[in-house]
């Protein structure tokens, strides 16, 4: 009997060893720098060590003669004094009592200090286990020792009872503000720490009565005649060790649960569902592990083998861990990727693509589902989006949505979450922030059962929505270019058939109208004539001014496509406005120009117009006299490149728009984004300007609308 609670001792030992150190690790690797954390971790790895050497001593067995006994039992003396006193030192700090309440538990941790300093000195100095002494037997410890052994146990005991039943207070009345959990949190994270603090109370009543049980037993069991107590006297001691084994693995896992589901003495927790994995999968590896030890103990197998056992497990749980972190990487990017892909603004401003209300309530759900785990919530923005109503609800209900103006949101930009008092359905604000203050707010109804909001989470909820609003920043954005550029289109339809039709059916008949009454009234009057013949003259100039004005751009298009057309406008319509000028189109260019949609044409027509007329006009500088050299280079390369090149004087870093320099080209940068394409301006070391022009491969394959049928 002895033999099977020893091999159980064994096993539950190893159990609370390999917890106490996950544990004492996790606090001490997530905790910062802050003193409370690192309390935490030294006492939780002192109890791991304490496990650790409890384990080695218990499985030695009686009788145990060890030249090393001595080391150990000083090191178990003191690491078993010093982990609860941490524990209560930990939850003075993790609670954030203050007041009369802090001045107590300062005096009472200090009272207490004082006295499990005494009583290490005695057990570790005054008191050493004899070397010769059989550890956990009284049949051959002296009496001397024997008398006085129980004031110390006693005294021990009732140090590990104080430091386990004071934290309670401090529980029940700190307001639990250290590591900024929200209030519902705290409360649950306080459930399990109490619960610890009972259950190690516990462990240290049962000891004591198990003490006072053993020492009654081995005070008769020092008579020779009944030495036969002596043993009754060690298997009572260890039925009572694994009772007080088990009720402290039971306050290790409530420990745990705290730490692993609510991260408590952390500053920087995990998310929630990866820390619980992680704490289910070491209990279950540790459980495992001790079984195992526990098991091959009781049926004494060798050596060998249970390292074996050890290597085979070590392997087996290293391959669960590698699967499990690969399907919770899986997980992660399935839960990101609404946030990194694309929202398919670009489809909708040239094809009519996806519906933007749907794309932008994807993301929302995704926010309020995923990440929050949330029961509702509903997205406020302060900018109204064409096609995006300006509150975006997820399982909101028929509940009134508060207003965004209503909302108890300072001006201090926190991307925390704002508590909310009396509004219907609504427990939390999460403000979102532009460059022009208050862009919207991310507002949250109650959590799902089971999870809770923390600051980390609302955080990441903040910067998912912040980058949706950055987004519809960018439509709004590029919607108003394609409102200037169909306006701009239409302008330039206007204005390039205006002049002409005003000369043809104003000008040219007004002049012809005086011809003929001049000619009716004047036929002899010499000045007359002189007049009728410079009429004559003005009248077939503008005719055939008229006739060799070039079409506008968006007839040049129809008629001859966007070859022609860029071919017309750089050797025609701008060949005298440059000393040389150089025009090169490669084959796969010129192939690819053919099959341009007409609206990107224009983009790309009027963006070449508006580059060679400023270098007509500004690359000579101060210099009309300049000689003015110009190179058009149209290539392929996964979508159409445009190189414009001169060797002007250059766009100067100072030069400002009210030069008329440059802000055109600003526009059309913005024309050429809305489309997908680019606009990069360029000077060179050698002087001259270089405008690079680029429109992705993938325009040419979608069905483009025209600029009128852009909603």
């Amino acid at each position: 009997m002895i033999f099977i609670l020893q091999s159980i001792a064994l096993a539950i030992s190893i159990f609370n060893a390999i917890i106490c150190l996950w544990l004492g690790m996790t606090v001490a690797l997530d905790g910062g720098r802050e003193r409370g954390p690192r309390l935490a971790a030294a006492g939780l790895l002192m109890a791991g060590v304490f496990f650790l050497i409890h384990a080695a001593i218990i499985g030695r067995g009686p009788p145990v003669v060890d030249v090393g006994l001595p080391f150990w039992w000083r090191v178990i003396s003191v690491v078993s004094l010093l982990a609860p006193y941490a524990w209560y030192a930990t939850m003075i700090w993790y609670t954030g009592v203050s007041g009369k309440s802090l001045r107590i538990h300062k005096l009472l941790l200090f009272t207490m200090g004082i006295f499990i300093g005494i009583l290490g000195l005695v057990l570790t100095a005054i008191y050493p286990l004899p070397q010769e002494a059989r550890i956990l037997a009284l049949k051959i410890v002296p009496a001397w020792l024997v008398a006085n052994l129980p004031f110390i146990v006693a005294g021990y005991l009732l140090a590990l009872i104080m430091c386990f039943s004071l934290p309670i207070h401090a529980l029940l009345t700190g307001p639990g503000r250290r590591n900024n959990l929200p209030h519902q949190a705290w409360l649950r994270v306080r459930s399990w720490l109490i619960r610890t603090s009972l259950l190690g109370l516990l462990a240290g009543i049962v000891a004591l009565i198990g003490a006072v049980i053993v020492f009654s037993q081995g005070a008769v069991g020092r008579t020779p005649e009944v030495a036969w107590l002596a043993d009754r006297a060690i298997e009572l001691f260890f039925q009572l060790d694994v009772m007080v084994l088990i009720v402290v693995a039971a306050a290790l896992g409530a420990a745990g649960q705290a730490m692993g589901a609510y991260a408590a003495f952390t500053d920087r927790p995990l998310p929630q569902w990866n820390r619980i994995d992680q704490w289910r999968w070491l209990v279950a590896i540790a459980g495992g592990f001790a079984l195992m030890v526990g098991v091959s103990s009781a049926l004494q197998v060798a050596s060998i083998y249970i390292v074996l056992f050890a290597t085979t497990l070590a392997s087996l749980a290293y391959g669960l861990l590698s699967w499990r972190y690969r399907v919770e990487h899986e997980a992660f990017m399935e839960r990101l990727r609404p946030f990194v892909g694309s929202l398919h603004f670009q489809d909708r401003l040239l094809d009519g693509g996806a519906s933007l209300s749907a794309s932008v309530e994807g993301l929302v759900e995704a926010v309020s589902r995923d990440v929050l785990r949330a029961e509702r919530a509903c997205l406020l923005l302060r900018d109204a989006v064409p096609g995006l109503p300006n509150v975006i609800s997820y399982h909101w209900g028929q509940t009134p949505i508060p207003l965004l103006e209503q909302l108890p949101i300072s001006n201090e930009r926190r991307t925390s979450g704002i508590r909310l008092e009396a509004q219907s359905g609504a427990e939390w604000a999460v403000p979102l922030w532009d460059g022009r203050g208050l862009a919207g707010a991310l507002v949250l109804g109650s959590p799902q059962a089971g999870a809770v909001y923390s600051e980390e989470l609302m955080e990441v909820a903040a910067a998912c929505c912040a980058r949706l609003t950055d987004a519809l920043a960018g439509e709004r954005a590029a919607r108003m270019l394609g409102d200037v550029l169909r306006q701009r289109i239409a302008e330039v339809k206007v204005l390039g058939s205006q002049g002409r039709r005003t000369l043809h059916d104003d000008v040219l008949p007004q002049i012809h109208a005086a011809l003929i009454h001049l000619s009716a009234v004047s036929a002899n009057d010499p000045m007359a004539q002189q007049t009728i013949q410079a009429l004559s003259e003005a009248h077939t100039k503008l005719s055939a001014l008229i006739r060799s004005l070039p079409p506008a751009t968006p007839h040049r298009l129809a008629q001859g496509g966007l070859a022609q057309t860029l071919h017309d406008m750089v050797l025609v319509d701008f060949g005298n406005a440059f000393d040389q000028v150089s025009y090169t189109v490669a084959p796969a260019a010129e192939a690819r120009l053919a099959d341009t949609p007409q609206f990107i044409g224009e983009v790309i027509s009027y963006a070449l117009q508006e580059t060679l007329r400023n270098a007509a006009r500004h690359a000579r500088g101060n210099d009309p006299r300049r000689t003015l050299q110009m190179r058009v280079q149209i290539d392929w390369q996964h979508g159409l490149v445009v190189d414009i090149c001169d060797d002007g004087v250059g766009m100067q870093p100072h030069q400002s728009s009210s030069s008329g320099s440059g802000s055109g080209l600003r526009l059309h940068r913005g024309l050429l984004m809305v489309i997908g394409g680019s606009l990069n301006i360029a000077t060179p070391g050698q002087g001259g300007t270089h405008i690079h022009i680029q429109v992705p491969e993938e325009l040419w394959n979608l069905p483009v609308l025209e600029p009128e049928e852009i909603a």
